[in-house]
């Protein structure tokens, strides 16, 4: 058995040497694109300080959501600009590091050698699986026996695999104990 991430999952079946983009990857991409240039809407705001995270958080979302900036370009000067910090930040990102959509993709291209690369899938109480990963599930699911257990939303018609649901007792009484680490302390001082 191994337990893998939806983006570990898909750079497993990927291959050759395929592995998600972390923020250590990202971040230096984001700023070459930036410092690029030739930027009219988010020329204003390329320099300042939380410009790359913002634009981090942003194409993380972008990439959850499976949405393609490049088709939703022609929709405002602001996407345009997106889709194309997107192009610069996959044009920098080393070799074998990719985006999830590209990870997706990846993966569905070698969706055949699921069932020696991976075998049989059990996705284990994740409440909610992003809409990149769907398409992979989809594709999987006719190769591969793929089972949901207890998945922690009632929105799973989409899913093609089967449903497992356990019986699950009575909840145990719940009590909450909070502490605070170094850094949350240092936060509420500068507070």
């Amino acid at each position: 058995m191994q337990i893998f991430t939806f983006p570990l999952l898909a750079a497993r079946l990927a291959g050759g040497f395929s592995r998600p983009a972390r923020l250590q990857d990202l971040d230096p991409a984001i700023r070459a694109a930036l410092d690029a240039g030739g930027l009219a809407e988010l020329e204003g705001v390329r320099r300042l300080p939380g410009t790359a995270r913002s634009i981090a958080r942003t194409l993380a979302k972008v990439w959850q959501a499976d949405l393609d900036l490049e088709r939703l370009a022609d929709h405002s000067a602001r996407l345009a600009e997106l889709a194309e910090i997107e192009r610069r930040v996959r044009a920098n990102l080393p070799a074998g590091v990719l985006t999830p959509r590209d990870l997706r993709d990846g993966a569905l291209a070698r969706v055949t050698h699921a069932p020696a690369t991976l075998g049989p899938i059990e996705i284990d109480r994740i409440a909610a699986i992003a809409l990149v990963w769907r398409p992979l599930l989809a594709a999987l699911a006719k190769t591969v026996p793929l089972a949901w257990r207890d998945p922690g939303t009632l929105e799973t018609t989409w899913f093609p695999g089967q449903i497992v649901v356990s019986d699950v007792g009575p909840p145990a009484s719940i009590s909450v104990t909070s502490c605070a680490n170094p850094r949350a302390e240092v936060v509420e001082a500068l507070r």
